[in-house]
């Protein structure tokens, strides 16, 4: 994999390696680098923090809009009108960048949708890392891109059943993966739409 662009010290560089590492974890390929969708993440990013809030939609009203979805704004930084485009947001905080990149991943890590967004057929990423917006929260945006065997009429967030990367067939993966280490006691599906687990309470449900 060629090293990719991102400072060592940045929140980019720990979601960049944190995907990755991920990936090979679970036997899936590696993802490359695309300045393109940087572009795009890193637009979102800042329209994240500057509205504090975390989504995947822009209004067009809004300070620093650059596009609606996902797929129009990797579209507007110069991806091609072939290519699949899907997108994972969180929010984090901590003591450095690097400290705060993890913490998204761990975030995806302990969901249904966000892992599996983590770890499908695609083959490249961007990503967007905000400074801290007013609620004290660092953003992190990643956009993936899929370009072999994809269909017509990518949807504005989405992973086509194209792509060349896959869990081997006949592999079964569990999560947490053999040998992982502080894994959370939770589950966190407070985020996702649907509830995956709607029969799980929250704790202050209990």
């Amino acid at each position: 994999m060629p090293e990719p662009s991102y400072a060592k010290s940045s929140g980019q560089f720990a979601l960049f390696n944190g995907v990755n590492a991920l990936r090979r974890k679970l036997g899936v390929g590696l993802l490359v680098q695309d300045p393109a969708l940087d572009t795009a993440a890193q637009a979102h990013a800042v329209y994240l923090s500057a509205q504090s809030v975390a989504q995947h939609d822009q209004s067009v009203d809004s300070l620093h809009f650059y596009e609606t979805t996902p797929l129009l704004r990797a579209r507007r930084a110069g991806v091609g009108d072939t290519q699949w485009v899907a997108e994972v947001v969180g929010a984090a905080r901590g003591p450095d960048d690097r400290e705060i990149g993890a913490g998204c991943i761990d975030q995806w890590y302990h969901t249904v949708y966000h892992l599996q967004s983590l770890v499908t057929n695609q083959e490249s990423m961007g990503i967007g890392f905000s400074g801290t917006g007013a609620l004290g929260l660092n953003h992190c945006v990643i956009d993936f891109g899929t370009n072999t065997a994809t269909q017509p009429d990518p949807t504005p967030n989405g992973v086509p059943y194209g792509g060349d990367q896959q869990i081997d067939a006949g592999t079964f993966v569990t999560v947490p993966a053999d040998r992982d280490i502080d894994v959370q006691p939770g589950f966190n599906f407070s985020g996702e739409s649907p509830n995956p687990a709607p029969d799980c309470l929250r704790p202050a449900d209990l």
